[in-house]
């Protein structure tokens, strides 16, 4: 709503002004009245109208003068001058000083009508301008954020090789601090299973955590731009020495922001990493990659947000390991008998043992993906099945990403692997039955022709033996028997559907002696086919 101010030395013209239009229409309202012209530029400095409306002739100063005071005074209200006798030369100083609108009193409805009417358009158009310029700004500092969050992508992902010349050029960076820093946010879901992400939380979470770090410390920095990539974000950060504990300070403050955040999804935790400080651009991919190992240390760490690479030590070449050789046998060995129940178990002790001998957040890394590898091994010493079961090097190793605790990385790998093992034991006992539903197929097929154990087992590809064995193995019945079964059952049928003669039935299901037809449904029914008929047709 637009404020308006009216100035006059006669209350009775301040009423009619008041009175002759409704404000309220226009979306103004009176902010307030004054009779002179020192009462009145006080009442313009503090309530900063958008409107004023005075007579040429008050007390202290003109209506003029008004205006040139409130424009030197670095206010631009749209402004309109009214008079009781018609003056060129105070029109000619209104207009020069751009004033809105010069009335002659007595005020008529439909000038002043008029006139705020053409106040509304212009202060729409520099409305709608404002915001165009504002939009304008807004797209220049994005893409410019965008060029700069480039170089991030070349340099980590990308692994370009840049020199500063060409830093400055590209990507339009000015580095004028004397330290930088790879500061990385790591988002850690404790409860995800293995193979879902928890994608809505990270897109509400890891933007609004982006923003929020950018709005704390880049006061403080000469450069701050940053990518979100694999559910963490990577700050580049240029500033001065003198400048660092304040930052550190800063980034604290972001402890309240996370419990809301968890607060939302308890299910997340957020930790920052600061890699060690570069003297220079070219050092700063060793920032990053101290950055990334001290991450691993965060199992000895799990109550801190913030964790500096200066601050922790790595276990280091002196630290006692565990002989994992043993561990490693197991495991293959249970993988090669696709026993999951066994596998599962070797993985909690061994998860259990790990944890109960090594306090070094590194060594638990290493020895994780030791434990990978031979997994993957083991699963590429089995035969291929279809559809394809083999495990993901990726996949595995994505537990350390994705977990804040080691003990939850190391269940999420168990029961990755166990998932693996299920699929992979269905898909095998599947293949190995598909001859058998070849099979059986074929006798309901043929039930009714002169079929033996031999022509079944071509069919298979399988030598007769072998492929009676394995037919009663995944039958429970040997060939024969099954065959009987699916002949009586259509000669049941028959029997009851049907006026055919008994003879013309038993050739029908495949059996040309008469009389061994009826021996073999009468020890399947415990009844002649001539009483079957008569009992249940």
């Amino acid at each position: 709503m637009l404020k308006v101010i009216i100035v006059d030395d006669e209350n009775k013209i301040i009423k009619l002004i008041r009175y002759l239009v409704d404000w309220s229409s226009y979306d103004m309202e009176i902010a307030g009245t004054a009779n002179d012209g020192q009462t009145a530029l006080s009442l313009i400095l503090s309530q900063k109208p958008d409107i004023v409306i005075t007579d040429v002739r008050i007390p202290n100063f003109t209506g003029v003068e008004l205006v040139q005071k409130t424009l030197t005074a670095g206010l631009c209200p749209y402004f309109i001058i009214i008079s009781g006798y018609s003056d060129f030369k105070y029109a000619q100083q209104a207009i020069k000083l751009g004033v809105e609108d010069y009335l002659l009193k007595p005020i008529k409805k439909n000038d002043l009508d008029a006139a705020l009417t053409k106040i509304i358009s212009k202060n729409n158009i520099a409305h709608e301008n404002s915001l165009q310029v504002e939009r304008l700004l807004n797209t220049l500092s994005k893409n410019e954020h965008q060029v700069k969050s480039q170089l991030l992508t070349d340099l980590l992902i990308k692994h370009a090789s840049l020199e500063n010349s060409a830093v400055k050029e590209l990507y339009n960076c000015e580095f004028s601090g004397d330290s930088f820093r790879c500061i990385i946010f790591y988002v850690f879901c404790n409860i995800c299973p293995p193979d879902a992400s928890p994608s809505e939380e990270y897109q509400y979470i890891l933007p609004r955590l982006q923003k929020a770090v950018g709005e704390l410390i880049s006061g403080y920095c000469s450069e701050l731009f940053s990518i979100i990539y694999n559910e963490k974000i990577i700050f580049l950060s240029n500033y001065n020495q003198a400048m660092e504990k304040e930052i550190i300070s800063q980034l604290q403050k972001l402890k309240l922001r996370i419990l809301n955040y968890r607060s939302i999804y308890p299910e997340l935790s957020v930790k920052a990493v600061l890699g060690r400080r570069a003297d220079s651009f070219a050092d700063f991919y060793d920032s990053y990659s101290s950055a990334c190992h001290t991450i691993q240390l965060r199992f000895q760490q799990i109550n801190q947000l913030l964790m500096a690479a200066e601050d922790y030590q790595t276990s280091g070449i002196g630290n006692p390991s565990l002989n994992l050789q043993a561990d490693k046998n197991e495991l293959l060995q249970k993988i090669e008998l696709l026993d999951i129940e066994g596998f599962t178990d070797s993985m909690i002790r061994i998860r259990n043992r790990l944890t109960e001998k090594l306090s070094y957040g590194d060594t638990l890394c290493q020895h994780y993906s030791i434990l990978a590898e031979t997994i993957l091994f083991g699963f590429g010493m089995l035969p291929v099945t279809e559809p394809e079961t083999r495990p993901d090097a990726a996949m595995l190793l994505k537990g350390l990403d994705y977990y804040e605790h080691f003990d939850a990385a190391f269940d999420y790998m168990t029961a990755l692997c166990a998932s693996w093992l299920c699929r992979y034991k269905e898909n095998k006992l599947s293949e190995n039955s598909r001859p058998i539903r070849l099979a059986q197929k074929y006798i309901q097929e043929h039930y009714n022709e002169s079929i033996t154990l031999e022509t079944v087992s071509k069919i298979t590809g399988f030598h007769p033996a072998y492929f009676s064995s394995l037919f009663k193995k995944s039958t429970n019945q040997n060939f024969m028997d099954y065959l009987t079964d699916i002949r009586i059952t259509h000669a049941k049928e028959m029997l009851i559907q049907t006026d055919r003669d008994i003879s013309d039935i038993a050739a029908s299901v495949g059996y040309t002696d008469l009389k061994y037809f009826v021996r073999i449904f009468k020890r399947a029914t415990h009844l002649t086919p001539t009483k079957f008929r008569k009992l249940y047709s």
